[in-house]
């Protein structure tokens, strides 16, 4: 095996420190990485770094003194320090982790939305579909810019990818370029978004090159393909892209059935449902929005018929439930506490453990460990009573959807941070999209911080999961082995991918130093 080392380029470098790495953590990560000969576990180590700094600088240097982490780096070019401390290798990405993209400046909610849109095949189609006329106008420049976003998020080597253009060409006038780098809500940017790539295919419907299926009507768009894929209509044509989930509702079950269980309306279910959760709320007393964290359950598997048609059984089953005492005000506000009671707890022990109060932190660990115990124990009861609830439907319902991504939104309402959870139906696993750093993580802990910050949901038909996993295998296909003429053949991708951009993608990655 050669001796693979690793670099990181400025870009990724501002992109950490956005992420709140400092640059020594960085480069002890990177000389971690290089000791060990494995790329593939730089986030493991740059977590271990920011997490516990001296033990991995007592493995990386078990001969020198530790370099504190919290001292002042000096240097006044941190790129460059990095570059001396490397080989001239360029960092390209794990063959097992997909493209991330690069923070420019307050991005991470168009960065989460645009992984979000490539893995959705069908849009995907359509805009790889629009042949490019290369006439300058903000239409075709907007529709360009995205085949290529697209095209190296599928076929490059590079850890990560610089979406700012597609932000650029979104932005139509002076009122749009404004909201550079202070857009702060995902759902605003989405809807946005969304109306761009459906206003540029109308602009070029005329065009002997372009065919796409038009809707001559008030609808929210005019392309019939992106009505299908995103939005909720009913008989009176009214057009729900998000649908609002109230905290006070607990749970996805709870919103579909408090918004459409009990209604007698006849509803066009699209092929994505995009789920908004109420984390923000204005305090009339200090004037300001504040980020609510309450407990909201995320199911992995939803059946919708309930809100298609009436069907009385299902009805009085939702009844009893939310009628039951496991799920009463009162349970719920125990369970908060639970929280309330750990985060104490927290905070009481790192007190001790900066006074190294020994005996102290030892009883107070044990207590905390306990009261964890209760804690779990009652959000096992609370999942397992849910389970129940989607068991009994299964018996009156057929229509299954299954949970695709959540937004997570972490900081409070003024200042946070986004990134996504994506599953992946072909491997059967969980990533997370956080900007330019991406990697595998376990359910558990998907559900475990969503349901308390998590503020997009989606979920997928059966037809679109199908669709999804089939784009997954051509793309770990690509991922596993270099991209080739061959490859591009064999796979067919000139059927999604023109062959300009297949070249150029082509040509960058044989500069990439493996």
């Amino acid at each position: 095996m050669s001796n693979q080392q690793i670099q990181i380029d400025e870009n990724t470098i501002n992109q950490l420190q956005q992420a709140g790495y400092t640059i020594n953590q960085i480069l002890l990560a990177i000389e971690a990485v290089n000791s060990q000969n494995d790329l593939s576990q730089f986030n493991k180590y740059l977590k271990y770094a920011q997490n516990n700094y001296d033990e991995l600088y007592s493995i990386v240097y078990p001969q020198q003194k530790t370099f504190k982490s919290n001292q002042p780096f000096q240097s006044n070019n941190s790129s460059n320090q990095i570059k001396k401390q490397n080989s001239t290798k360029i960092m390209t990405r794990n063959s097992q982790l997909p493209v991330g993209l690069i923070n420019g400046g307050n991005i991470c909610y168009f960065n989460s939305l645009l992984q979000l849109m490539l893995r959705n095949p069908i849009f995907v189609k359509i805009i790889f579909n629009y042949q490019v006329q290369f006439c300058n106008d903000k239409f075709d420049n907007f529709l360009n810019s995205l085949q290529k976003l697209f095209a190296n998020l599928l076929l490059s080597n590079s850890v990560c990818y610089d979406a700012s253009e597609v932000l650029q060409f979104m932005f139509w006038n002076q009122q749009d370029l404004e909201l550079i780098g202070k857009q702060q809500d995902f759902r605003e940017l989405c809807e946005l978004f969304l109306q761009r790539v459906d206003q540029s295919l109308m602009e070029k419907r005329n065009s002997p090159y372009q065919s796409q299926p038009i809707l001559e009507s008030d609808f929210f768009f005019k392309n019939q393909i992106l009505q299908k894929q995103f939005l909720l209509s009913d008989n009176f044509q009214k057009n729900i892209l998000f649908i609002p989930a109230d905290l006070n509702f607990t749970s996805i079950y709870n919103t579909l059935f408090n918004g459409f269980g009990q209604q007698q309306k006849e509803l066009k279910i699209p092929e994505n449902l995009f789920f908004s959760i109420s984390r923000y709320s204005f305090n009339r007393n200090t004037q300001n929005v504040v980020k609510l964290t309450s407990d909201f359950t995320i199911h992995t598997e939803i059946y919708i018929d309930f809100i298609l048609k009436y069907i009385p059984e299902v009805n009085q089953l939702f009844q009893n439930f939310n009628d039951s005492k496991n799920y009463s005000i009162e349970s719920n506000l125990d369970y908060q506490q639970f929280q309330k009671q750990i985060d104490s707890f927290q905070d009481v022990i790192k007190y001790y453990q900066t006074i190294q109060n020994h005996n102290m932190i030892q009883q107070l660990t044990s207590d905390l460990n306990l009261l964890k115990i209760q804690d779990s124990s009652q959000f096992s009861k609370k999942e397992r009573n849910y389970r129940w609830l989607h068991q009994q439907l299964s018996q009156f319902c057929f229509q299954k959807y299954y949970l695709h991504s959540i937004v997570v939104h972490l900081g409070n309402a003024n200042k946070g941070h986004y990134f996504i959870y994506i599953y992946n139906f072909s491997k059967q696993k969980w990533f997370s999209y956080n900007d330019a750093i991406v990697e595998q993580v376990l359910e558990d802990d998907v559900l475990k911080i969503s349901k308390n910050n998590g503020y997009i949901v989606t979920y997928i038909s059966e037809q679109q999961r199908q669709a999804i996993k089939q784009q997954e295998e051509i793309i770990d296909i690509i991922q596993q082995n270099n991209l080739s003429y061959e490859l591009y053949e064999t796979l067919e991708l000139q059927q999604m991918i023109p062959f300009n951009l297949f070249q150029e993608i082509y040509s960058h990655n044989l500069n990439l130093i493996n």
